[in-house]
């Protein structure tokens, strides 16, 4: 079977790179996923870079969602150890994965004992960056990009100073939300208030002293009715019977023809 190199694999690929040179062993496409798995081996030592520009080529080129590189390095490739490569490798994590960028990236330092990468997280919450499988990606993702697998400890080592900011920083922010929480209830009773002062007060009715002596009363019913009083000037004809009250400045009676007395005031 003849060697297929990714230049020859991929010719519309342009890069000046060692990884164009890499032996293609396998491509390996899941339709479920739409994912393509790439399998090289070099003689030469790829920068992480490169590998993520190849990767992010590919999944422009073919559209697929994501593509998994892994590199299979010859006895004489001169590697670069993960510490010197640690910057590089969380820019490759973050680019992979974007909510990686703010868990880890510019967060943390590494140490390399053996087999063990002892991850130190300079900001609290360790276990939050388990539970999301951060030290799993990490260890998958050396896996691919070294060829080695190592045990990730994930150690939080937060400074007071850090720990101090961070509060700071939390607190200042719970005092925002409450000022704009006031703010926005301040403008929703001075609007509530607007609304009522704009509205136009209803025209108050003549209310009768119900406790007055009857004996004042000249004609009509006693003033102990429950009738709503109605202002003279808005009298109509339709009316019918109302109940009114005022000053009585002048009576006179006549007889109309049903023989009954007819008072005018």
């Amino acid at each position: 079977m003849p060697i297929k190199k990714v230049r020859d694999v991929f010719s519309d690929y342009n890069t000046d790179s060692v990884i164009k040179d890499a032996v293609v062993k396998a491509l390996n496409v899941s339709k479920k996923d739409n994912t393509l798995e790439m399998i090289l081996k070099s003689p030469e030592y790829i920068e992480i870079k490169e590998i993520w520009f190849l990767e992010k080529f590919l999944m422009d080129r073919f559209k697929f969602t994501d593509v998994n590189t892994k590199i299979k390095y010859e006895e004489t490739a001169n590697m670069k150890n993960i510490g010197e490569e640690w910057n590089n490798i969380i820019c490759y994590i973050a680019h992979k994965y974007p909510l990686a960028k703010k868990m880890l990236l510019n967060k943390s330092d590494v140490e390399v004992v053996e087999n063990t990468i002892n991850v130190n997280v300079n900001i609290p919450g360790t276990e939050f960056l388990k539970s999301r499988g951060a030290d799993k990606r990490i260890r998958k993702t050396i896996e691919n990009l070294f060829g080695k697998k190592y045990k990730i400890n994930l150690r939080e080592n937060a400074s007071k100073e850090i720990i101090d900011k961070i509060k700071e920083n939390g607190e200042r922010i719970e005092k925002n939300a409450v000022t704009r929480m006031l703010e926005k209830t301040s403008m929703r009773a001075t609007q509530n208030n607007v609304e009522v002062a704009a509205k136009p007060e209803k025209e108050k009715k003549f209310v009768p002293n119900r406790k007055s002596n009857d004996k004042e009363l000249i004609i009509g019913r006693s003033k102990n009715f429950k009738d709503e009083i109605v202002k003279i000037e808005e009298l109509t004809v339709n009316d019918g019977r109302v109940a009114i009250a005022g000053d009585i400045l002048k009576v006179e009676t006549r007889v109309i023809r049903s023989r009954k007395d007819s008072a005018y005031f």
